[in-house]
């Protein structure tokens, strides 16, 4: 799973916040751990900004651990269906549904993060609005994705696998030998939560991919922001 990093425009500023912090606790100016050091870090503009996006990312990096869990969850349930007790499929869309679940929260984080950066003065309403509307726009494929899996019943299961037709191109050629044949020679219940995984697994690859791709391209325009 990916691990997001601060944006490298803002790499020598930690840097030069961090000493200063250092210095002042040297001088006894600065009583780490206690009221001074907030106070320090409050009356620092530029740091303050700076460690929003430290907390910003090390929340978000915390959801994507969980949701490498779910994507390991799964992962063994592909190769193995009853490594874990109960029914193989319910729990395959147990754990799809948490992946969506986990995902909504990164939103819901960086709603809280970018609010806070705009009360700094940094963003207008404009762009607060804009910068709040970028996972709207960028993940209504993903949005439509779980809304008919939880309130329409997206199933990849043989009698529906139609669905699914367009991403058995993105199965290794191992996977796609094995599921051809469980297609054909095999409909049974058990067989079939190979196939859904694999499904699942893919779309949550292609989730992630795009996530980092956008969050990293927002964090870098944020970062010129606050530069300038």
């Amino acid at each position: 799973m990916i691990k997001l990093q601060p944006p490298n425009i803002l790499a020598a500023g930690f840097l030069e916040f961090a000493k200063g912090l250092d210095k002042k606790s040297k001088n006894g100016s600065v009583k780490f751990w206690k009221k001074e050091f907030m106070n320090g870090i409050n009356s620092d503009f530029s740091g303050k900004i700076r460690l929003n996006f430290l907390f910003w990312i090390q929340d978000l990096n915390k959801v994507l651990d969980g949701m490498d869990l779910i994507e390991s969850d799964l992962s063994d349930l592909k190769n193995d269906p009853n490594c874990m007790k109960g029914d193989p499929i319910l729990r395959s869309e147990f754990l799809f549904q948490g992946f969506f679940g986990e995902f909504y929260r990164l939103k819901e984080i960086s709603k809280i993060y970018i609010s806070t950066i705009s009360k700094s003065g940094l963003l207008n309403n404009k762009n607060k609005k804009a910068f709040a509307g970028i996972y709207n726009d960028t993940y209504a494929w993903v949005y439509s994705i779980r809304n008919d899996f939880i309130h329409n019943g997206l199933s990849f299961a043989v009698k529906d696998v139609s669905r699914g037709k367009e991403i058995f191109k993105e199965f290794s050629k191992e996977d796609k030998e094995k599921y051809l044949l469980l297609l054909i020679e095999s409909e049974s219940y058990e067989n079939t939560v190979q196939i859904y995984c694999s499904i699942y697994l893919i779309i949550m690859k292609r989730i992630i991919e795009s996530f980092e791709q956008m969050q990293n391209k927002m964090m870098e325009v944020l970062g010129d922001i606050i530069i300038e």
